[in-house]
């Protein structure tokens, strides 16, 4: 049965998942309508040097490029930061399971009678569902992290963007 050191941790990470996902569900609804307006200002200066090259905003121009490709630049590395934690996470289950599977197998191998062999079935069963549920918590606090480290490069980007194209 899942102990309540688990239970107690996996509360914990339920709570900064959900904290993790309302600070980045409002940073990417900003991001999302702050976007829109920066492409649109700048698509109508591209427009305006079509229209009138002397007057062309060329600095706002040149900078497009650059700053799209330095924000996914920064966001591109979030996520390499992060796949190291997914990989370290999922060996850890699957070494873990593979344990639990060989101790397992030894109790199965010890059984005197049905009744043993599905006591010991039952009980692994429970304990396997409580260690999976904490590994998908587990896994989603890492996914939480994962995508707020993607998002804030770009927000910042595109707020520096909106200050300045005011």
């Amino acid at each position: 049965m899942a102990s309540k050191k688990r239970i107690s941790r996996d509360g914990r990470r339920i709570q900064r998942n959900l904290a993790a996902a309302g600070k980045t569900g409002i940073k990417s609804a900003v991001l999302a309508h702050t976007a829109s307006r920066v492409a649109a200002r700048r698509t109508a200066a591209g427009l305006a040097a079509l229209n009138n090259p002397a007057r062309a905003d060329y600095a706002e121009l040149a900078r497009i490029l650059p700053e799209k490709v330095s924000a996914l630049n920064s966001a591109a590395f979030g996520i390499a930061l992060r796949s190291g934690d997914f990989a370290r996470q999922i060996i850890r289950y699957s070494s873990t399971e593979t344990a639990k599977l060989a101790t397992v197998a030894g109790a199965l191998s010890t059984c005197r009678n049905p009744a043993a062999v599905a006591a010991i079935q039952a009980q692994f069963a429970t304990a396997w569902f409580f260690r999976s549920l904490s590994h998908a918590i587990a896994l989603n606090e890492l996914s939480m992290r994962a995508w707020g480290g993607i998002v804030a490069p770009l927000h910042q980007a595109v707020m520096v963007n909106a200050r300045r194209l005011r």
